[in-house]
């Protein structure tokens, strides 16, 4: 047992990754998962754009604090348990930054809380991104002690100089140790790969993944190196430095990938991941949430989705300790309103011709014109995201205050577009039944430009059958360009999908 951690809270853990933490738990109660952001790195990777920070000292107790207030918080609030259908915890992932820089004992507080507030599911799985230089033995023992049943491993590379390159703390010799000792000790390690840095070739890729996948591990993940607006790479790429393979030597190295998982027995199930059994061996968490599945966004610059149920006729209140009361409602007639003590009355009006009006009481009237021929009137999708600063989250947290930087009913478009956007992601696609199910649209040629559909199809990039829609090899591949043709999305609103995509599934 790691030190610090108390014997009673290691039964209370054993008990939530057992399902055990209510008698009343029941696999066909709503499930969710909770995404929890830990920001802080020991140092800065040139490529990376995500929420991360380097801090020389991180008070840990205080953010334990905060951190369990903030899961309170959600429960009450946007999380709350409705007593005829209490919510349970499918997965808890703890991403960043680097979670592995949290001890233990902090990690043990963390899911001894999401314990107390919610009901779990019998094969609830914790995931806890790791950096190879922060794994040992005794590391692994104490994060499996604290309640972690799955590590995800950002290995990136065994070779020393393409390391050194991308910025990493860690060499080959400690990438290979990190992960004998976490297969050692956890029956689910994933661990994360980058190809296409410049002048790899496909054989040296070839060497380097064959490293990574005898260990055996159920899932890895290989990513293309992408150079990232606002990080180190992209402006030394812009002045010449360096450049990144071109698209047919990235095409081979993608190929190879492909090739040499398949080799190796695993199954790509989503567009820069492979598992071990195809979705038996995949990341439940963000396989749930490229899904469509509802998440809790718990740290600084999280991001969460949320699904109200509502009757023809019902009323949902949202309680927010910052924003006052979120009040929808909806009528038999299709017309939804939402009252907010701050920012005044926004009501939605759709007719029956698809011609949808919102009204603002402060900010006037916004007409839109949607396609959809079938209004969804029980459901509504909320997208959440937290204030992204560290030192402002943990100050209007430890003060009571709301973290939220965003808190948005998303449109019947802005749907549908999530909906592909993750879907066409996952080796299985988007089926027909979720499509009407979560938009309304009985077909794929209503909810996308018909002439743009065909021509993706006819071109061999997806297939349209009876079970719904798909990427074949060739379109995997290209999904970006695919995505932005298909949606016709405005670079601006484009971009912003990508990084709350990026911010969602922050590696698996």
């Amino acid at each position: 047992m790691s030190q610090g951690v108390s014997e009673g809270m290691s039964q209370s853990l054993s008990a939530l990754q057992s399902g055990g933490a209510s008698p009343l738990a029941d696999a066909s109660a709503p499930a969710f998962g909770v995404y929890l952001h830990w920001p802080f790195c020991a140092s800065k990777c040139p490529y990376c754009d995500f929420n991360s920070h380097v801090r020389d000292a991180v008070d840990t107790a205080a953010w334990q604090e905060a951190l369990c207030a903030e899961l309170e918080d959600a429960a009450a609030h946007l999380w709350a348990n409705p007593p005829d259908a209490p919510r349970q915890v499918a997965s808890v992932f703890f991403g960043g930054g680097t979670p592995s820089l949290m001890p233990p004992e902090c990690v043990a507080a963390i899911l001894e809380k999401v314990q107390a507030l919610w009901q779990s599911l019998d094969a609830i799985e914790i995931t806890l991104e790791c950096n190879p230089s922060d794994l040992d033995e005794a590391r692994c023992r104490g994060l499996r002690d604290a309640g972690v049943n799955r590590l995800s491993i950002g290995v990136q590379s065994f070779d020393d100089a393409v390391l050194s390159f991308l910025g990493r703390r860690h060499d080959g010799a400690q990438a290979r140790a990190a992960l004998t000792a976490a297969c050692k000790t956890f029956p689910r390690v994933s661990l994360d790969m980058i190809y296409a840095h410049p002048e790899q070739s496909v054989r040296a890729w070839r060497e380097d993944l064959h490293q990574g996948l005898a260990f055996a591990t159920e899932h890895v993940s290989a990513y293309q190196l992408t150079l990232e607006p606002n990080t180190p790479f992209y402006a030394q790429a812009r002045r010449g430095v360096f450049s990144v393979p071109g698209e047919d030597a990235a095409l081979a190295l993608w190929n190879e990938t492909q090739e040499a998982t398949v080799r190796a027995g695993l199954v790509r199930y989503e567009t820069s991941n492979h598992a071990r059994g195809g979705v038996a061996g995949a990341s439940r968490h963000n396989l749930e949430i490229w899904r469509g599945g509802d998440y809790a966004a718990i740290g600084p610059g999280a991001h969460g989705r949320t699904t109200i149920e509502t009757s023809a006729h019902g009323r949902t209140t949202i309680e927010t300790s910052a924003h006052g009361r979120t009040t929808i409602e909806t009528s038999a007639h299709g017309r939804t309103t939402i009252e907010t003590s701050a920012h005044g009355r926004t009501t939605i009006e759709t007719s029956a011709h698809g011609r949808t009006t919102m009204e603002t009481s402060a900010h006037g009237r916004t007409t839109m014109e949607s396609r959809r021929q079938n209004e969804v009137q029980d459901k509504k999708r909320i997208a959440v995201s937290r204030i992204a600063s560290p030192e402002r989250w943990l100050a209007l947290r430890s003060t009571g205050k709301d973290t939220l930087s965003e808190e948005q009913l998303l449109s019947a478009d802005e749907i549908r577009d999530e909906i592909f956007l993750n879907g066409l992601r996952l080796s299985t696609g988007v089926s027909r039944a979720r499509l009407t199910r979560e938009t309304g649209y009985q077909d794929f040629q209503q909810a996308l430009p018909a002439d743009r559909l065909t021509s993706l199809v006819e071109s061999g990039l997806l297939v349209l059958d009876e079970t719904g829609l798909r990427t074949t090899e060739a379109g995997a591949v290209r999904l970006n360009a695919i995505l932005g043709y298909l949606l016709a999305l405005p670079a601006g609103d484009k971009k912003r999908a990508q990084e709350e995509q990026a911010q969602e599934v922050q590696g698996v």
